[in-house]
């Protein structure tokens, strides 16, 4: 009887605290749903990527991703966000192409050095500047280096 009284007075003051709160910052539910994510898929989202697609399309954008597990359904879910919402070429998605670009190619490079990385990011950031926004968004979503020439055009 004491846990059931004790669960209801529990329950009844989470209900006041949100009541008086007002509603949860979509940032705070960005940044927990975009930690989840990228520790459980690390290889295939970083927390920068997420957080930006949070940021621009909502905590909604978490809706249809039932199972984080699935890297996989959070990828395509995380691909419908319309990054309109922000400047695509602005330095935060250029950041996130250059990454990617590094991770996706100079990874591949045999015996690559710590300098080649450092060369190609910054190369990667100052031609950024002038891709159209599609190219910025291709270059953050592409899964893998021919992507990135085939399709993105790099």
């Amino acid at each position: 009887m004491k846990k059931i009284l004790l669960s209801v007075v529990l329950f009844g003051s989470m209900l006041i605290f949100i009541s008086c709160t007002g509603k949860i910052e979509p940032e705070a539910g960005c940044e927990l749903e975009c930690q989840t994510i990228s520790n459980i898929c690390p290889a295939e989202i970083t927390y920068d990527e997420c957080k930006i697609k949070c940021d621009d399309c909502g905590i909604e954008l978490f809706d249809e991703i039932e199972n984080v597990e699935d890297c996989n359904k959070v990828q395509d879910e995380l691909s419908k966000c319309n990054v309109s919402k922000r400047e695509q070429n602005s330095s935060n998605y250029c950041e996130l192409a250059c990454n990617n670009y590094n991770n996706q190619c100079l990874t591949q490079v045999p015996n690559a050095t710590q300098e080649l990385f450092e060369e190609g990011f910054q190369s990667c950031m100052d031609l950024c500047e002038s891709w159209s926004s599609e190219k910025v968004g291709c270059m953050v979503d592409a899964q893998d280096c021919p992507s990135m020439t085939e399709v993105c055009g790099l």
